[in-house]
């Protein structure tokens, strides 16, 4: 189990927590709409996932390097592994394929399979939650009448999903 995959789960912790909060705030004030905690859940679990991403890249790349650490051509590949996280902004399955791929000479994404989920399907429902993400953080709700942005079954889907991905993940990527 990676440091970047110990972290992933501790930070979903307080995306569980969220949830626990709308449910109280929903169950103990009926006239409430706690919408913004559902949002605000989805954002977290999708910002976990990609510092999950980032970080698990890092740590490839220091093991990786681990034998040159120190000379120039580790100092040409850190600045480029750091300018390639700095632009790194969309944590679908394309742009982490693209990601990866320079450093393992390979799709990762192709290794994102489990019960009930084929790769496509799991990049398919990625990039189904990171457009949903876009959503809630580059439209303002202002329609308070008009249905929820982020149901929370899809949320909790989500947060399940991304456990199991986070999960597919780094267990592949341990087998390196």
């Amino acid at each position: 189990m990676s440091r970047a995959y110990k972290a992933f789960n501790i930070a979903m912790e307080d995306v569980e927590e969220i949830i626990e909060i709308y449910d109280l705030v929903n169950r103990d004030h009926p006239d409430k709409q706690p919408e913004a905690l559902k949002r605000s859940a989805l954002i977290m679990a999708l910002t976990v996932w990609e510092t999950y991403v980032e970080d698990r890249f890092r740590e490839l790349v220091d093991s990786t390097l681990i034998g040159v650490k120190g000379s120039p051509v580790y100092q040409y590949i850190d600045g480029k592994v750091n300018n390639d996280l700095w632009y790194f902004h969309t944590p679908n399955s394309r742009n982490i394929k693209k990601l990866f791929l320079p450093l393992l000479g390979r799709d990762i994404t192709v290794k994102w399979s489990w019960e009930n989920f084929d790769t496509k399907r799991a990049c398919d429902k990625l990039d189904e939650y990171i457009k949903l993400r876009g959503d809630v953080v580059h439209r303002a709700v202002t329609d308070k009448q008009n249905g929820h942005l982020v149901k929370k079954d899809e949320l909790q889907k989500c947060v399940r999903f991304l456990n199991r991905l986070a999960k597919s993940m780094d267990d592949d990527l341990n087998n390196i």
